[in-house]
């Protein structure tokens, strides 16, 4: 979860210039949370893609923010909007530069690409299959030689283990800290336009004390 700061004196001074509107502060509140939240996607969405070499498309795909839904929007009785990423970690198809043409192993062995700018991993044992669900070609290596390797604790039952590498929720939860910190004064702005605007859809009745005589 991305916590974002809000200033107290400006919420006080919100409360107060939109009082006379039924649930007014929290109107105001939650579209600018909603608004900040959205923004936050966009700037999240850069960050992930700057550590791991994902495209654009399926980031913005699988990160879900208040345009998915309620599940994820403030509204006035739920001051709360947040974003969410898949916690199971990627076929490692997203990340490979080969050619991918059949299932079983391929002429040239396995190259990856993980990390956005880094170097191409050689997956020497590595084969292509199917996966179950979405019929997707995605690596895998032999469950013999992932033992010998060391790694006992994550096999698929069978031959073969389908590989994976990181999840987008790992990735979200490395970048989130520092994007939380520049939210804080888009979370202001976005209060500020959104107060604006309520006042100018339900103008003060009368003088709200905001201008002197």
């Amino acid at each position: 979860m991305i916590t974002v700061e809000i200033d107290r004196t400006q919420l006080t001074a919100v409360q107060e210039r939109l009082a006379y509107i039924k649930n007014g502060a929290a109107r105001a509140l939650s579209r600018a949370l909603n608004k900040t939240a959205s923004k936050a996607k966009t700037v999240a969405s850069r960050a992930i893609r700057d550590q791991i070499n994902l495209t654009a498309s399926y980031v913005r795909e699988n990160l879900k923010g208040p345009a998915n839904g309620l599940a994820y929007k403030a509204t006035v009785n739920s001051l709360t909007a947040r974003l969410s990423a898949p916690k199971r970690g990627l076929l490692l198809y997203h990340f490979a530069t080969n050619t991918v043409a059949a299932t079983g192993r391929p002429p040239a062995p396995i190259k990856l690409k993980v990390k956005t700018g880094g170097s191409a991993i050689t997956l020497a044992s590595g084969f292509w299959v199917r996966t179950r669900n979405s019929n997707r070609l995605t690596p895998a290596v032999r469950n013999d030689i992932l033992r010998r390797l060391g790694m006992t604790h994550t096999l698929d039952s069978g031959e073969f283990t389908v590989l994976h590498g990181p999840s987008l929720s790992q990735v979200f939860t490395d970048v989130k800290d520092d994007i939380g910190t520049d939210m804080s004064a888009v979370l202001a702005a976005n209060l500020d336009h959104e107060m604006d605007w309520l006042l100018t859809q339900y103008p003060p009745p009368g003088d709200d004390g905001s201008s002197e005589a």
